[in-house]
């Protein structure tokens, strides 16, 4: 078996053993250097209108004439703009200069599908149809021919497969939804067993020797999440995203070293009573983006990037069923000590729309761009923006 096939069968092996197949990294001798990347999808298509409104707008009042808050009821950010009063805890973070928020941001020519434009969200590629390469492994597959060092973890806390983004990584992926899929099952006898049968000489390079290390490493790592908490760490909610958010912070403190997360809070695709639904998922992500940027902070190591975003927004004008239909342009949010914040991507034009859509005129691939210029150092050759200029969302170093 080719060790590229023996990764694609790599977690169905982890069920059989009782263990996570990845978990390969050593500490880092120096943490400061160590980055952390938390990718957050909201699946469905997020509303931007209702999660960063445009303040004052006479027009907007008519196309929204239920789905539009009173000016009273949103929580100012600038003269121009405003959240919206679910997300009044994420204020302080705005206020620090730790979390941008980007508007208009997409492709063109845009795409309504719900598959193909998450497929163009994932692998970073508007004009062919890519399914087994993503924007995140094939940044890391070019960084590492620069950097033979490199060791980076990939986690997906989600349902489902696993995401696109990660596709063609020259690392494994581990897939969880609790701590406890970490933990070695078996006993210390079983343990012992599997730790013997990998030990002795192995041709370096070999997929035998690959199996040994990462047998080793999982040994290494049901060892150490043994001793950690299998609860959800105090300050972070017992909802879903709040669960996702706590598991990136057990995740974090548990294993040092360069980790890039995906998770996703679903949900978003509101055709009907939108003011139902929204604003509930709205609260749920800011609670767990609060939560879990307190407690990196607190964890006083590395520099850690949440970069939240959305397969695209939704039209500008309310349906007959009080909700909205799928749009075009959307608003993404990075957040960390080493963002430049503020407000990026020009204002909301609604004076020029793109057949009833905001028009996109931040290419997505410009924010991914910069994502990775702070999380690896440097820009990826394969992401190509067709449109709009490097926003350079990260403070130089």
């Amino acid at each position: 078996m080719k060790r590229r096939q023996f990764l694609k069968t790599s977690s169905a092996s982890a069920l059989t053993l009782g263990f996570s197949p990845l978990l390969r990294f050593a500490h880092s001798p120096d943490s400061k250097k160590e980055r952390r990347l938390i990718l957050v999808e909201l699946t469905g298509g997020n509303d931007a209108l209702n999660m960063v409104t445009p303040r004052h707008s006479k027009s907007l009042r008519l196309l929204r004439p239920t789905l539009l808050r009173s000016e009273d009821q949103l929580i100012p950010i600038s003269e121009k703009y405003a959240l919206h009063p679910n997300l009044a805890g994420m204020l302080p973070i705005f206020k620090s200069g730790q979390m941008s928020i980007i508007n208009n941001v997409g492709y063109l020519p845009t795409n309504r599908s719900h598959f193909r434009s998450l497929d163009i969200w994932h692998s970073g590629i508007t004009d062919k149809v890519e399914t087994q390469r993503g924007w995140v492994g094939r940044a890391l597959k070019e960084q590492q021919k620069v950097d033979k060092k490199l060791d980076v973890s990939l986690f997906h806390l989600a349902d489902g497969p696993l995401p696109l983004c990660f596709g063609g990584s020259p690392f494994p992926i581990t897939t969880l939804k609790t701590l406890d899929d970490l933990r070695f099952g078996g006993g210390s006898e079983v343990q012992e067993i599997i730790r013997k049968a990998s030990e002795g000489e192995k041709r370096k390079g070999s997929d035998a020797d690959f199996l040994k290390k990462t047998t080793r490493s999982a040994l290494e790592a049901a060892k150490k999440i043994g001793a950690t908490s299998r609860k959800t760490p105090d300050g972070f909610s017992k909802d879903h995203f709040g669960r996702q958010m706590g598991l990136v912070a057990s995740l974090a403190q548990a294993f040092r070293g360069n980790q890039i997360f995906f998770t996703h809070l679903t949900g978003f695709d509101t055709h009907a009573v939108q003011n139902e639904s929204q604003p509930v998922l709205l609260a749920s992500l800011s609670r767990g983006l609060v939560a879990l940027q307190k407690f990196l902070g607190n964890l006083g190591f590395g520099e850690s990037t949440i970069l939240v975003y959305s397969e695209f927004g939704r039209r500008v004008k309310e349906n007959a069923s009080r909700g909205t239909d799928h749009g075009a342009a959307g608003t993404a949010l990075l957040l960390g000590d080493q963002v430049r914040g503020g407000l990026f991507g020009g204002d909301i034009d609604l004076g020029n729309l793109l057949a009833g859509d905001l028009r996109p005129n931040v290419d997505f691939r410009t924010v991914y761009q910069d994502v990775l210029s702070g999380v690896l150092g440097r820009e990826s050759k394969s992401l190509k923006p067709d449109f709009g200029q490097m926003l350079r969302l990260i403070r130089p170093k």
